[in-house]
C-alpha cells in the first residue's frame, strides 16, 4: 500500500510517541489499514521502516519505505471500493515466519517483478530493495 501522511496522524502518533519513525510508522499502517482492510496487533510493533527516498519526478518529497505485518489473513484482505480501480489484484505467496523465508519471498517477488508478465512501479521496487537490504543487517520479528 501507498498513501501520504495526514494531519490527523500527527496527533494520534503523538499519543505514543513523539518521534517521526513513530509517525511513520503510524501512518503506513493506517494506510494499509484504508487501503487492504489490514488489522495490526495494538500492542505490537507491526513496521519496520527500511528505507527512504526522495523522487525527482515528484518534487523532492521524501518517500518511506517499510514492511507491516498484519493480522489478517490473507482472504480478508481487500481494497474499498472506490480504489478498486487502481489494484490489479491483492494475491499472497505461502511462507514460513523467518527473515530467511522472507528473504527468500522477496527475492522471487522482485524476480516476477521485473518479467515481462507483471511489471512493478518504481516504489514497489524500491520498497523491495530496502526490505531486502534492511533483512541483510537487521532481522525482523515475528508476531506469533
Amino acid at each position: 500500500a501507498s498513501g501520504s501522511i495526514d494531519f490527523s496522524d500527527i496527533t494520534a502518533a503523538e499519543k505514543n510517541d513523539a518521534s517521526l519513525q513513530s509517525l511513520v510508522r503510524f501512518a503506513m499502517e493506517r494506510e494499509a489499514a484504508e487501503e487492504l482492510s489490514a488489522t495490526f496487533n495494538p500492542n505490537g510493533r507491526n513496521t519496520t521502516i527500511t528505507g527512504f527516498s526522495r523522487y525527482l519526478a515528484r518534487g523532492g518529497k521524501p518517500e518511506f519505505f517499510g514492511i507491516s505485518q498484519t493480522t489478517a489473513r490473507l482472504e480478508q484482505l481487500r481494497p474499498p471500493k472506490s480504489d478498486l480501480r487502481y489494484v490489479s489484484g491483492i494475491w499472497g505467496l505461502p511462507m514460513k515466519p523467518t527473515n530467511a523465508d522472507l528473504k527468500k519471498t522477496i527475492d522471487g517477488l522482485l524476480a516476477e517483478g521485473a518479467s515481462k508478465r507483471r511489471r512493478y512501479s518504481l516504489s514497489m521496487v524500491v520498497c523491495l530493495l530496502l526490505a531486502r537490504e534492511h533483512l541483510d543487517h537487521t532481522p525482523v520479528s515475528f508476531l506469533s
